[in-house]
């Protein structure tokens, strides 16, 4: 994956959005509610270590509860929706502009351990496998020491996908292209459900809990609001590590 490419993807893409929406924002209303629904297993009495990766424009933290003392990050590449989000945040939550799968080197993050991860739809953006393994990897390493809860919500595929002409799925890596001016830009990875928990489990995570209800759609096409019958199903992950 070309991560120049895929950044002004995303750059152009959330421009768009704030011409759109008047300037306002909010963070994604279902990975919220997932993240609230499953308060009371990783909720913690004392300080909290919690970090939101792929966060955007406004990190679904800033809505959320923690124990005074509580330190919480926003990761994301975008310079763009991290200075959207630092301009327009009135909480405590730092957000910090870099991939995510350089968490380790940064002089605030390296070396911090998380009592929760949450991914704000990162997973389904890392469109090369290799980049996966990392992205897992360095979660299960951030989680292990507290025992901390990684939160996962991602597309897979539940039923016929259908996309605009614009679109080309390879179905044998299960990566969504776009096509932009001359350049087909990989923007998804929209995998069977199966597929994602082997990944899960080989990674050395436990599944607690998950949900893939039929119905649930998840939109594919940023450039729409609503999803139609022909969108990815959505996949609901609460992970710990395997002890």
């Amino acid at each position: 994956m070309d991560s120049e490419h895929l950044r002004s993807y995303y750059d152009k893409t959330f421009q768009k959005t704030l011409k759109s929406t008047s300037g306002q924002v909010e963070c994604s209303a279902s990975l919220l509610e997932w993240v609230r629904s499953n308060s009371p297993l990783w909720q913690r009495h004392g300080p909290m270590f919690v970090i939101e990766l792929g966060c955007g424009p406004k990190s679904i933290l800033e809505e959320l509860r923690f124990s005074e003392n509580s330190q919480c990050f926003g990761v994301d590449f975008s310079g763009i929706m991290i200075d959207h989000a630092r301009s327009h945040t009135s909480s405590g939550v730092f957000y910090e502009c870099l991939d995510a799968l350089e968490i380790d080197t940064h002089p605030i993050l390296q070396g911090l351990n998380f009592d929760l991860v949450v991914d704000g739809h990162l997973f389904h953006c890392l469109t090369d496998e290799r980049m996966r393994e990392k992205y897992l990897s360095l979660v299960m390493q951030k989680l292990k020491v507290k025992q901390g809860f990684f939160i996962l919500e991602c597309m897979v595929e539940t039923d016929t996908l259908t996309f605009a002409d614009d679109f080309l799925f390879l179905e044998d890596s299960r990566v969504l292209l776009q096509q932009i001016g001359n350049e087909a830009i990989p923007v998804r990875y929209i995998p069977r459900a199966e597929t994602v928990i082997e990944q899960i489990e080989k990674n050395g995570f436990k599944i607690i809990k998950f949900l893939c209800p039929p119905g649930w759609k998840i939109i594919s096409d940023a450039r729409r609001v609503e999803p139609i019958q022909g969108d990815p199903g959505l996949a609901r992950f609460l992970l710990t590590p395997l002890l």
